[in-house]
């Protein structure tokens, strides 16, 4: 994705394996647990919640979105341990604990729960309920080789076509800010170039040391701009920086000499 993002596994990890790393196998302290992960307070192991992790980045951000890879309920782990598995026709190899099958020929029948989907020479026959194929050990979890007892994972059923997606818009105007990417630069032939960061994209951005304007050049993104100062000596300068037709504040620009002591003798 072209937009900074944080993936946290934390919830996956309650979904599929509850709180099986305290010694808990009780469901509804899972439950507590996820709503504490949720809530904008610490939870009981001082982790940085979802809560409080939006009201951080809204403060930078003027929209957040929270979405995920698959839903989750607890109907997935309940209905795989209290329904009896499919038996496996001899043509169709079983994948993902049984939770599709990739048949040696062309399907012909399927039944009402299941759909068939075809990807490049490759067909798969996929349950839309929480049915499976019987296989042998406990077909449920991630790992293909090192089944686990919890949520199946894969197919078509509702956790894994429903995704939730929950869309955080500030309500307040967030402050335009701007820093140096490097702080100082070098004069090279009689020129300092120095890059300027926002927090924000700019439609338009002018730069000024005293009386010397400088030739800006925006990135694709609008939010990084390349500065060039032409004729300019090492120095320390409060640059005004007017960007959307209004004055943002930054850290003083330190230039220094291409080489020597600053003496102003090898601005090159």
């Amino acid at each position: 994705m072209d937009v900074p993002y944080e993936k946290i596994d934390y919830l996956d990890k309650l979904a599929h394996k509850g709180l099986s790393y305290k010694d808990i196998d009780d469901y509804y302290p899972c439950i507590e647990e996820q709503f504490t992960v949720v809530s904008e307070k610490h939870g009981t192991e001082k982790m940085v919640t979802i809560g409080s992790k939006i009201s951080e980045l809204l403060k930078n951000y003027r929209r957040i979105i929270i979405t995920g890879d698959h839903g989750t309920s607890r109907l997935a782990a309940r209905f795989f341990h209290t329904r009896q598995g499919i038996p496996t026709p001899k043509e169709i190899t079983v994948g993902s604990h049984g939770r599709f099958g990739v048949p040696s020929k062309v399907p012909g029948t399927k039944m009402e729960t299941q759909i068939v989907r075809h990807i490049g020479d490759e067909s798969y026959i996929v349950f839309t309920n929480y049915d499976h194929y019987i296989i042998s050990g406990h077909a449920a979890g991630a790992d293909d080789d090192v089944p686990t007892y919890g949520e199946i994972h894969g197919g078509a059923t509702p956790e894994e076509l429903l995704v939730p997606i929950i869309v955080f818009d500030s309500n307040s105007t967030i402050p335009l800010q701007a820093e140096w990417e490097k702080n100082p630069v070098k004069i090279q032939n009689k020129k300092a170039n120095a890059v300027i960061i926002f927090n924000q994209s700019i439609a338009s951005l002018q730069i000024n040391i005293g009386s010397i304007s400088a030739n800006v050049t925006a990135t694709d993104d609008k939010k990084v701009w390349k500065i060039v100062f032409e004729n300019i000596k090492h120095g320390k300068y409060t640059v005004s920086i007017i960007a959307n037709g209004k004055s943002v504040q930054a850290d003083e620009l330190i230039i220094n000499s291409a080489i020597g002591n600053n003496d102003g003798d090898f601005d090159l």
